[in-house]
């Protein structure tokens, strides 16, 4: 089975099963703050027992945690965040979050040093620019579907017919 084969089947499977349901709502987003938390600490090179140390918890309490036998509150997650050197980011809109891929953090951050603006500025510029783009041309009805593009690395960019530089963007 490939890799979106095994994706596919655990959504169906999870969907068909309502506890699986329950317990993949209630659990899913501390799986994905424990995947977060393992590349960041992976990248700063933390132990665990240098992150209980930092949290000013127990090596016990942080093992506990990772393999998921205890319900961490604000506070808990807050001191691990600031211990991995990371930022703790709660919302109830989840569905309107979006987390930069591992693997283009490093662009994003060298892309938003260059330009000198903060990342959650640029990439929410950037969001801003395309939806705004593409919600256009569908009402325009130009296109049927959004298609994945490229985002802008120059110093102007061409945004719904019109010339528009980073320093416009940065103000927005």
């Amino acid at each position: 089975m490939k890799g979106n084969d095994v994706v596919g089947f655990l959504d169906k499977i999870t969907k068909s099963d309502p506890k699986l349901e329950s317990f993949e709502k209630e659990y899913g987003p501390l799986a994905n703050f424990l995947e977060d938390l393992d590349i960041l600490i992976g990248r700063e090179g933390i132990s665990q027992k240098d992150l209980a140390k930092k949290a000013r918890t127990t090596q016990s309490a942080v093992s506990r945690f990772e393999n998921m036998k205890i319900k961490p509150g604000y506070v808990f997650l807050n001191k691990i965040s600031n211990s991995a050197n990371g930022e703790l980011f709660i919302s109830p809109m989840g569905k309107y979050s979006v987390t930069i891929p591992y693997d283009l953090q490093e662009k994003a951050d060298l892309i938003a040093e260059t330009i000198d603006i903060p990342v959650k500025k640029m990439i929410s510029n950037w969001l801003r620019a395309e939806l705004e783009k593409h919600y256009l041309m569908i009402e325009k009805e130009e296109v049927q579907y959004c298609e994945i593009i490229d985002f802008p690395t120059e110093k102007a960019v061409k945004i719904s017919g019109t010339k528009t530089t980073w320093e416009d963007l940065k103000e927005n």
